[in-house]
This record gives structure tokens, C-alpha cells and sequence, in this order.
């Protein structure tokens, strides 16, 4: 069995026993590509009837009780002819529909059929790799995030292998790359750049290429490929692409374009440090054998990538679903690195790579196997770190910071990290208040413009404020949610309460380390430092009390934080752990409990 074999059939047994732990589930856009593809199994074409809407929903839902309430007539745009296509391209969809209608026929899930497609690409991707970037490099790259998608019906698999190929083969096969690109591009369209560079490069450097039918024939299909999604939507809807109407052209900030690859909560770099390690081993072992000449997929691969995150810049939602964590969009990153990874083959790089591959590779099954749930590595170590332990080092998009630190997909402000070690504030036009239960800091007067988003990260006992980054479109969006908030007239109160608890000591506690036990009448946030809790109370009913549980006795105070009025004294001496009842009386908005040990 050759060594090509061999790596192959690991691999691929590797990837299937990552599909028996996991079960083929639909995320982010999957449900567009499913429904396309039963339409076309069914023989009725990419676009989608209105009388068809109702049974495609009906199907998607029996395939994942999530996608219930899920509304074609919303993920759509009708032509002239009342027929709906989706923003995403059918192209996908069409290749695995005789896989779709096959799986019907013999009683098994459609998404199965997916999944076939998913691993068929990704195997012949591999297949194409190991010869010329070596085993090492290969399984460094095919062994990574991306199997997470290898049984979701989603382009990402699709996407990579595709370009892989496309640059596994442009110095020698251009016609074959030319092909790969324009097929996927035909569901990304900036992945044309690919195909029109392969192509320019093949007719400067070889003057012959015009001549050779192979690589005119490979001009002609990849060509064909990437103009069908523009021809086609233009035709039936008067716009080259539907993805336009959510992501409308705007000038991006370096933030925007530096978010895929390098944003410690979506950025490639954080989520696959095996290939960054990688690159920085191969880049001298190229570099030493003097200056080498540029070669045409290597500045292909440079152009590609600048093309490819100015793209990525367009998108209105830098968050998004149908991810483990990182953006969907660094799977295009990736197959750029395969240049650099040939021409270190080429100089012996490999037993420096295997170490690399082996610990890359069993932390990305292990990390990122296809049944890690969605968004489940959010936020990532890196960064958890920066915003905890360095707040000022980083200050992302505000989308990324505020749907990663509050887990739901809402652009919403104030939001924090747990210990209010970083705070992304909203300006109201006279203030930006601090939410509960952060110690309320005055913010500097451009923070405080109506919608301005400002991020306060705590240096020792205070705030310094820094805007966030972004173009209008990074911020916009965002509402103000004013039951997160301190009330009106509080904040003076409170600073100078939280302040005398040392609030820099302070940290959330909820569930089964929290000393509260039980409220009722009250909403109350906990929280903990090394000798005293801190009670926050608010919406207070009559009768209102809470119980709480303390390891030794303690006693404290009980203050209305608007007006800083002392309403009472308490303590407890009683037996450790044992429930302790505190009345909490109401006519105040907001009443602060502090308690010391005593």
C-alpha cells in the first residue's frame, strides 16, 4: 500500500469515526441547501414554486425539529414569475441531489446524503494533497476545524476542498484548478479571483497556453462556473447576487478586515494555531535556500487573500451562526497556505511538520468534531484571556463581543464579561450607563453621543475607554437594553457603595456556588468577593425576602442606592450553611445588601 493510500485511509477513518459519535444535524443556512436540493430531487428545478413552500417546510422540519417554525417565504426573494430563490446559490445543492434522491429511495435521512458529499470532496482534496505538500502538511490541513461541517448540509467542506485542489494543481494542471475555483465559486463568488488569476498568470508565463486545449478547456468550464450564479440571479432578479441585498458594499475598517483572521473570538489564527505554527516553521526553511523566485500560485495565494477579506469585510453579520465557534470564512484562509507548504516539501520540511500535524490534528478532533455543538467554543482561551486578564489589548467589532459574551445572536448593549472586566457601553446622548451589576465609571463625552459604542476596560481599581472599532455598518444595528442598566439618578450611590466593598474584589455568582438559596418578590444579582457579599435588589414587591446560605456569621447593611438612606442593619450568628431569612422591605428601586464577616 503506498504512503498516499495510507494517509488517505487513516484519514478517512479517522473522519468516520468522528461521524459515529455525532448525528447529521442542520445549521445556520443548512436548511436553504436542503430544501434545494429535495426540490431538485424532486425534479422541480432550483427555484421554488409557491405551491411547493408549505411541503419543503413540512420536510426540513421532520429532519430537525429546530427548524419548526422555520419560513421559506422569509429566506426568500420572488422573480417575476412568483417562483422564490434563496440569497445562497443552488449549485451545492444540485451536486448532492442525486445523493438526496438516492437516500429517500432507500429510507435514509437526506442530510446523509450531505454528508457523503462533504467527505467525497474533502478525500479527493487529499488525495490531490499528499503528493505534492507531503503526509505531514496534509494531515495538518485536512485533520483540522474543518471537520466540524464534514455532516452538515453547508458549503464549508465544499469550499475547501475545492480550493485546495485549485491550488494543488495550478503549477502543473492549471486547467484542473481553473475547473475546481469556478466550481467554487459558483456559491462564492469572490472565489472567482482564483480562476481569472490561475488563468492570467498560465497566458503571461506560457506563451503556448492559448494553444493547449486542455488548459483552454479548463478556461472555458471555470469561466462558464463562476458567471452562473451572477447570470442567473441577474436574469430572474435584475442583481449579479441576492447575497448583496443583506451585505451591502460599504468601506471597511482595518478592524473588519482583520476580524477573520485574527479576532481572538472568530479569527482563524486563535481557532487553528497549528497552521500558523506551521507556516512560521516552513517560511524560513523556504527562505534559507536564498531568495527564491516568486512562483505563480504563491502570489496568486497573496492576491487571493487580499481579495478574499475585503469580501469578508462586506458582511453584515461577522457573528454568525452554523459555526463551532470561529467564522465560517476562515475555511477559506486556509488552502492559501498550501503554496508555502509544496515548496517546503520540496526542501525535506516534513519531519518537522509530523509534531506539528499529530498535536494540531488530535485537538481538532477532539475541539472541533462533528458533534461539538454550534457556537460551543465561544468565547475561545485566547479570548477569554485578553478580555479578562488584558482588557485593553483587544477591543473587537462590537458584534463579535456583545453575541459572544451574552450567547445569543442579538446586537445589544451594554454587555460584559462576567467579572466586569471588559464593558462594551451605548451612548444615550447625556450618558452611557453601566450595567448591573458593573461599578458604574463617568465615560468621556465622545461615549456619550447618542448610539456611540465605547468599550470600558478595567486597569486596577478604574475604567479607561476606548471607542470601538468598526464602520457604521459594524455598529449598526445595536439597541439599548435599559433593564440591564442601573436606574436613572442611582449610579453616584452606587459607585460610592460598591467602592466602600472594594468592587474590584467582586465577581458573579449564580446556581449552586451562590450563597442566595432563594427570592421571592425580589430580583437580585449576587455577588462574591474573598470576605463579604454584595446583594443587589431590584423590582421589589411587598413582602419581598430572600435566603441565603453563608459559611460563618456575618452581618452587614442594607442601603437604598438611589438616595444612599441606610434602611437597616443585619446579621447572622447562627449555624454555618443553615438558611438564613433577610425581609427585604419595599418602596425602593433599588436596595444594596452588604455582608462582612463578622
Amino acid at each position: 500500500m503506498t504512503r498516499r493510500l495510507v494517509i488517505v485511509v487513516a484519514t478517512g477513518s479517522v473522519v468516520v469515526s468522528l461521524l459515529a459519535s455525532s448525528s447529521a444535524r442542520i445549521v445556520g443556512d443548512g436548511a436553504e441547501y436542503v430544501a434545494m436540493a429535495l426540490n431538485f430531487a424532486a425534479l422541480r428545478g432550483p427555484s421554488i414554486a409557491p405551491a411547493d413552500v408549505d411541503g419543503l417546510q413540512r420536510a426540513i422540519a421532520s429532519l430537525d425539529s429546530r427548524f419548526t417554525g422555520w419560513d421559506i417565504r422569509g429566506s426568500t426573494v420572488a422573480s417575476r414569475d412568483r417562483r422564490r430563490d434563496f440569497a445562497h446559490f443552488w449549485f451545492y445543492p444540485l451536486v448532492a441531489a442525486p445523493f438526496v434522491w438516492a437516500a429517500r429511495l432507500a429510507g435514509v435521512s437526506p442530510l446523509a446524503a450531505f454528508t457523503a458529499v462533504n467527505v467525497g470532496v474533502l478525500m479527493a482534496a487529499l488525495w490531490c494533497a499528499v503528493p505534492r505538500i507531503g503526509a505531514a502538511a496534509a494531515v495538518l490541513l485536512f485533520v483540522s476545524p474543518v471537520l466540524w461541517w464534514i455532516d452538515k448540509p453547508h458549503t464549508e467542506v465544499f469550499t475547501f476542498a475545492l480550493l485546495a485542489i485549485a491550488f494543488l494543481t495550478m503549477r502543473d494542471r492549471p486547467w484542473w484548478s481553473m475547473a475546481a475555483s469556478g466550481l467554487a465559486a459558483t456559491q462564492n463568488p469572490p472565489i472567482a479571483i482564483v480562476t481569472l488569476l490561475t488563468a492570467a498568470g498560465h497566458l503571461i508565463g506560457d506563451r503556448g497556453a492559448y494553444r493547449d486545449r486542455r488548459f483552454l478547456a479548463g478556461a472555458a468550464a471555470g469561466g462558464a462556473l463562476c458567471v452562473i450564479q451572477p447570470l442567473y440571479t441577474y436574469l430572474r432578479h435584475g442583481t449579479p447576487s441576492l447575497l448583496t441585498l443583506q451585505n451591502p458594499g460599504h468601506a471597511p475598517s482595518w478592524a473588519e478586515i482583520a476580524a477573520v483572521p485574527f479576532d481572538p473570538a472568530i479569527g482563524l489564527a486563535a481557532h487553528f494555531p497549528g497552521l500558523v505554527v506551521a507556516v512560521m516553521v516552513a517560511l524560513p526553511l523556504v527562505l534559507r535556500a536564498g531568495r527564491p523566485a516568486v512562483r505563480r500560485d504563491e502570489w496568486t495565494a497573496a492576491a487571493a487573500a487580499a481579495g478574499f477579506l475585503f469580501a469578508f469585510s462586506q458582511a453584515t453579520n461577522v457573528h454568525h451562526g452554523g459555526t463551532p465557534g470561529f467564522s465560517r470564512y476562515a475555511v477559506w484562509l486556509m488552502p492559501l497556505a498550501i503554496p508555502l507548504f509544496a515548496r517546503a516539501n520540496e526542501r525535506s520540511a516534513q519531519r518537522w511538520m509530523w509534531p506539528i500535524a499529530v498535536a494540531s490534528g488530535i485537538a481538532s478532533a477532539l475541539l472541533y468534531g462533528p458533534s461539538v455543538p454550534e457556537n460551543a467554543r465561544e468565547p475561545g482561551p485566547l479570548a477569554a484571556y485578553l478580555w479578562t486578564r488584558h482588557p485593553g489589548w483587544n477591543n473587537p467589532l462590537p458584534e463579535v463581543f456583545a453575541e459572544v459574551s451574552a450567547h445569543q445572536d442579538a446586537r445589544s448593549a451594554p454587555t460584559w464579561t462576567r467579572g466586569c472586566e471588559k464593558v462594551l457601553l451605548m451612548g444615550r446622548g447625556t450618558d452611557a450607563p453601566f450595567p448591573i451589576p458593573c461599578a458604574p465609571a463617568a465615560a468621556p463625552g465622545e461615549c456619550l453621543r447618542e448610539g456611540a459604542l465605547c468599550y470600558a476596560n478595567r486597569d486596577g481599581r478604574r475604567y479607561r475607554f476606548v471607542r470601538a472599532p468598526g464602520s457604521a455598518v459594524a455598529w449598526s444595528g445595536f439597541t439599548f437594553e435599559p433593564d440591564r442598566v442601573w436606574p436613572p439618578g442611582s449610579a453616584p450611590g452606587v459607585r460610592d457603595l460598591l467602592e466602600q466593598a472594594q468592587w474590584w474584589t467582586l465577581n458573579v455568582r449564580s446556581g449552586g456556588d451562590a450563597a442566595l438559596r432563594m427570592a421571592h418578590g425580589v430580583r437580585v444579582t449576587e455577588l462574591h468577593g474573598p470576605s463579604r457579599l454584595v446583594f443587589i435588589l431590584r423590582d421589589i414587591r411587598p413582602d419581598a425576602e430572600i435566603v441565603v446560605r453563608v459559611p460563618s456569621g456575618m452581618r452587614g447593611t442594607l442601603t437604598d442606592a438611589s438616595t444612599r438612606r441606610r434602611i437597616s442593619e443585619v446579621s447572622y450568628a447562627g449555624p454555618p450553611l443553615e438558611p438564613w431569612r433577610i425581609a427585604v422591605p419595599s418602596g425602593s428601586s433599588l436596595l444594596i445588601l452588604t455582608l462582612s464577616m463578622s
